[in-house]
């Protein structure tokens, strides 16, 4: 423990801090700072300080030695490395405006405001320095900085004037106009997995980015945050893992792969099986290593079979060969479809093909054993606007028959005799066609009443232009 002894004077108090023991003017301390007004206790009667125990104190030595300073008078100096600590240890210590006008607090929420806000990579160490100490009491702070965040995130890359990290091989930014699409996605890669999943959501969230600039932001964090697969090849390199350790990345993983967006292509084939790799060796859910093997199977063409080289963890210099099936079985599940019946095959042809005459599309329907559908596939056919009418009506009948359970003895086929079909559905057409033509002659009454009082006029002009003619032969 740290012992920062001053010549002791009345009004002095002994604080402990952390590891740090100071003996302090406590004047200075208590026009500024809440909790000390509500901790300091006047002097015993032999004139020794009561000491201020401060147990726990949130961002340790530095933070308090920054806080005392400001009371002091002292210059301090801030940045973005240790904003989240004063901002920590200077809301502990209650050093509002409340207090004191022009308290540590409004200071360092000015700052925070006209420094670090303007800036890309000090948003990023803020958020990277409240993930390491757990500090999540403002969530002011953290929101408004991931809100910066995605903002310059969504920013053309042609207006990119700030300075980022970039080391993709074979990039020269003198080569360059802009900054590269994806010239963000290594900075993020150092948040912690809850801080890049709120970065993550927001961005998807606004819908300006491709799926695929996504998938490579969360490909560069697992990365950088998980282990290399290949390094664990059998259980005696894993047995050195340790349990804190294998247990984190099981829920970074698991917290990953539902970033993952659902679009094809979003992310590669090689990566999928990277991460169910990873998944094997930290043991991830079932349900999570399902979604890998999916991913896997769709993508795999893009994989080597190199790449579906499974190391056995139970047994050394042994493969698992039943992953490796199962990403196959995947793959051809999607060349499979469920068989179609009669019904379905036929209208899929009549809609391909909608060209068909009225006597090929009879002639089609011939195939069907209207029998043997089933009443789920009666009731769409009757409905299908695009079945014969001949067919509509042998599979009416045979629904009726199927409802009122008539037997189809000998003396009872007669609904189903096809020349009874054929001359009532021969009636129905004829009907179908006489409706059709009274629909295209039909005349309005009105029109027709307007029709009948002209031809009546005209009529008797010519009997009167006929009796004129007549008077003058006479």
């Amino acid at each position: 423990m740290k012992n920062l002894a001053f010549p002791t004077f009345p009004w002095c108090s002994i604080i402990k801090a952390s590891e740090l023991d100071l003996t302090l003017k406590v004047f200075p301390l208590l026009l500024k700072c809440g909790l000390l007004q509500r901790l300091w206790s006047e002097p015993d009667k032999d004139g020794h300080p009561a000491p201020i125990l401060l147990l726990n104190f949130p961002g340790g030595e530095p933070a308090f030695e920054l806080c005392a300073k400001f009371c002091y008078n002292i210059s301090i100096s801030l940045s973005a490395h240790n904003f989240i600590q004063a901002m920590a240890a200077a809301m502990h210590l209650r050093m509002t405006e409340s207090v004191s006008r022009g308290n540590l607090i409004i200071k360092l929420e000015g700052f925070f405001n006209s420094c670090i806000l303007y800036g890309w990579k000090d948003s990023i160490i803020t958020l990277q320095n409240a993930g390491i100490m757990n500090w999540y009491d403002d969530q002011r702070i953290i929101q408004t900085c991931l809100d910066s965040i995605v903002d310059k995130i969504l920013t053309s890359p042609s207006q990119v004037t700030w300075s980022y990290t970039y080391t993709r091989p074979g990039f020269s930014r003198k080569k360059h106009n802009s900054a590269p699409k994806d010239w963000w996605t290594e900075d993020i890669s150092d948040l912690n997995i809850d801080l890049f999943c709120s970065v993550i959501y927001a961005i998807r969230s606004k819908k300006q980015l491709p799926s695929a600039l996504i998938g490579e932001a969360i490909h560069v964090f697992a990365c950088k945050q998980l282990p290399d697969p290949d390094e664990f090849n059998s259980a005696q390199s894993l047995s050195k893992y340790e349990h804190e350790t294998m247990a984190k990345n099981q829920r970074v993983l698991e917290s990953t792969v539902s970033l993952i967006p659902s679009e094809p292509g979003s992310v590669s084939g090689k990566f999928f099986v990277r991460l169910l790799k990873i998944a094997n060796l930290v043991g991830a859910s079932p349900s999570v290593k399902a979604e890998l093997v999916r991913g896997c199977g769709r993508q795999l063409d893009e994989i080597e079979p190199n790449d579906l080289i499974f190391h056995s963890l139970n047994l050394p210099h042994s493969f698992d060969i039943d992953i490796v099936e199962t990403i196959l079985d995947n793959f051809l599940r999607q060349f499979t479809r469920p068989p179609l019946n009669e019904e379905e095959t036929l209208n899929y042809c009549l809609q391909e093909h909608p060209e068909l005459s009225k006597s090929d599309r009879k002639q089609l329907c011939r195939v069907i054993d209207c029998e043997k559908l089933s009443a789920e596939a009666r009731s769409h056919a009757i409905a299908n606007e695009r079945m014969p009418l001949r067919t509509i009506v042998q599979l009416l009948y045979i629904q009726q028959d199927k409802v009122t359970g008539t037997p189809h003895g000998p003396l009872k086929r007669h609904s189903l005799d096809p020349l009874n079909i054929h001359k009532q559905a021969t009636k129905m057409e004829a009907r179908e066609e006489i409706r059709a033509e009274e629909r295209v002659f039909k005349v309005d009454p009105k029109v027709a009443k307007v029709a009948e009082a002209s031809s009546n006029v005209v009529k008797t002009s010519v009997r009167g232009h006929t009796r004129e003619q007549k008077k003058k032969m006479i």
